[in-house]
């Protein structure tokens, strides 16, 4: 980690940049970040460096460096392999012009010029490749908070836990700020429209399974009755809930078929419009959302992380008898729709690469009538005449080396 510089290590009056360049004034239209802006201005009458205008408030060009090195001191450090393509290592100078798009750009190269002067282990060149190190160093405290809420669940009630609620509530206040203009590029919350089409699939193994479900598929593709739910990702035994893929190739694959043999696909249409949290859009990174110049940034960022490891513990399969595994996304997903208000979840596939799920809450779904033998109040159309037999011809396998 570097070393934090004080105001006096930023381009000191004999050096190359000259004391008129420390001393400059910036208002906060020309800084683009009132987070940054508030961090180093002080409050007297003066004309902006940059816009010529006069304002009641500016910041010294020295001291708003001074902050910007400080922030970046805590957030990144070098990068041991300049050639690194990872998401993780970006140029300086990237970060900060991300972080400051609405700057004016005379201030931003003459910020780049005091940033590079900063008396640290390291300068931060604009050109130089940095990786996050809240990325990295993070990590292994997501496990640790991650592993800390299942042990609490296993520990107490799981529905009733006060605890799990306040973990929970702190980790999903950052949904406001997960959209296009915020940490990622899709939002997070989202509408499913009406008659948006969602696909199921059931193993044919035998000429009898194929043509039972297939002459009563608006029952047999939909989600199980309660006595024979067994235990899900985003479901307890007992407590149905419909899972579905958003094409016919990814409903195929979450069944996990066998080379030769038959798979019957069918699609549901949504009849009301559905409020969803979409799990897969938070790997779609985009510059870092909350003022990296603000307090609450690392705090804000590890919560995002917390998310981001949420999202691969719903996507994971879990081997047949360790479906205790997935107590922890059972409660989450309990939480969404008691608390959240949520009819349903999507999230990456385990089985299809580039694939996205979809999962409808239990209470969404409504009453199930035994007499009928289905969901009176759920939102979904079963599609006549959708119902396909695919043989299954090829399945890719990929694998990676652990050990």
């Amino acid at each position: 980690m570097l070393n934090p510089p004080q105001l006096t290590d930023i381009a000191p009056p004999d050096s190359f940049a000259g004391p008129d360049l420390v001393l400059k004034q910036v208002c906060k239209d020309c800084t683009g970040s009132t987070r940054l802006f508030d961090a180093a201005k002080v409050s007297w009458t003066t004309h902006c460096s940059y816009c010529g205008l006069q304002q009641n408030a500016a910041a010294p060009l020295g001291k708003v460096a001074s902050v910007v090195v400080n922030r970046l001191s805590a957030l990144i450090e070098p990068n041991p392999n300049q050639y690194s393509g990872s998401l993780d290592s970006r140029p300086v100078g990237e970060v900060i012009e991300d972080n400051l798009s609405s700057a004016n750009q005379h201030f931003l190269d003459d910020l780049f010029q005091l940033v590079a002067l900063a008396k640290t282990a390291t300068s931060f060149h604009p050109d130089q490749t940095y990786h996050w190190n809240l990325r990295r160093s993070g990590r292994d405290e997501q496990d640790r908070v991650w592993e800390s809420f299942r042990a609490m669940l296993r520990g107490k009630s799981r529905f009733f836990n006060k605890d799990a609620k306040k973990f929970l509530d702190s980790l999903f206040n950052i949904l406001e700020d997960l959209s296009p203009n915020g940490f990622f590029f899709a939002d997070a919350v989202m509408e499913l429209e009406i008659g948006r089409l969602l696909y199921r699939a059931r193993r044919g193994n035998t000429e009898e399974a194929i043509q039972r479900v297939s002459s009563n598929a608006a029952k047999e593709l939909h989600a199980p009755p309660p006595a024979v739910t067994p235990a899900n990702r985003m479901n307890v035994e007992g407590a149905p809930a419909f899972y579905a893929a958003f094409n016919p190739d990814t409903a195929i694959a979450e069944v996990r078929p066998s080379r030769g043999s038959n798979v019957v696909v069918g699609c549901f249409a949504t009849t009301r419009k559905l409020r969803v949290i979409d799990f897969t859009s938070l790997k779609k990174n985009a510059a870092p959302a909350f003022s990296i110049w603000g307090d609450d940034f690392v705090d804000r960022s590890q919560k995002r992380g917390l998310l981001l490891r949420l999202q691969d513990r719903i996507a994971r399969p879990i081997p047949l008898g360790m479906e205790h595994e997935y107590l922890d996304t059972q409660v989450v997903a309990d939480y969404l729709h008691s608390y959240l208000g949520f009819d349903g979840a999507m999230f990456e596939s385990s089985q299809k690469s580039g694939g996205t799920n979809i999962v409808l809450f239990g209470a969404t779904l409504g009453t199930y009538s035994t007499e009928s033998r289905s969901f009176l109040d759920a939102p979904l159309l079963f599609k006549e005449n959708s119902v396909e037999v695919h043989e299954v011809i090829e399945i890719e396998i990929r694998a990676k080396r652990v050990r």
